[in-house]
């Protein structure tokens, strides 16, 4: 049944993501046999999938190499995809409510004969499912609320209203 709604790699990637909870909670004694090893899955191998510890996420949030810290946060703490988090917009974010929403990510086309510079521009999201307005974790609302803070300061505010603005001319 999963099947019929998701794709084949959202539900790979969920049920690997069910794997390392029941292994932690296998490691840590709170079960004595993980259900996951009665589960048959056909069709292509899982990779696993790699999270960060409480000790690697404080270590990128301690590092003052800005904006790369609040752009690692929002994909570590919210699940951004690197497109999405080029596409965001500073009206995207209720500092207030604490919410994100996420509505567009960043495209890019090739140079080609006819057109010697790389095009970008912002379109839908990957899936329908990534158009999402999700609550901000605190980690993630106070890097975005410093890096806001180093943007006026800095007078760096764009036009275009974009949270991480490009440096080059036209991006």
């Amino acid at each position: 049944q999963l099947a019929k709604k998701y794709a084949p790699l959202s539900i790979s990637g969920h049920l690997i993501l069910l794997n390392q909870i029941f292994d932690y909670a296998l490691e840590i004694q709170l079960i004595k046999q993980t259900p996951m090893k009665f589960l048959k899955i056909s069709g292509k191998k899982i990779t696993p999938i790699i999270f960060f510890n409480r000790e690697e996420v404080e270590k990128i949030n301690q590092t003052k190499i800005e904006p790369i810290r609040t752009m690692a946060i929002l994909g570590i703490s919210v699940g951004m995809r690197v497109s999405e988090i080029l596409a965001l917009k500073w009206p995207s974010i209720d500092f207030d409510k604490k919410r994100i929403s996420i509505h567009e990510s960043v495209c890019s086309v090739p140079p080609s004969f006819s057109n010697k510079e790389q095009s970008v521009f912002c379109k839908a999201p990957k899936t329908e499912a990534s158009k999402a307005n999700l609550l901000l974790p605190g980690l993630a609302l106070e890097a975005l609320k410093s890096w806001k803070r180093i943007c006026y300061e800095g007078n760096i505010i764009p036009i275009s209203g974009y949270v991480f603005p490009s440096t080059k001319p036209g991006l």
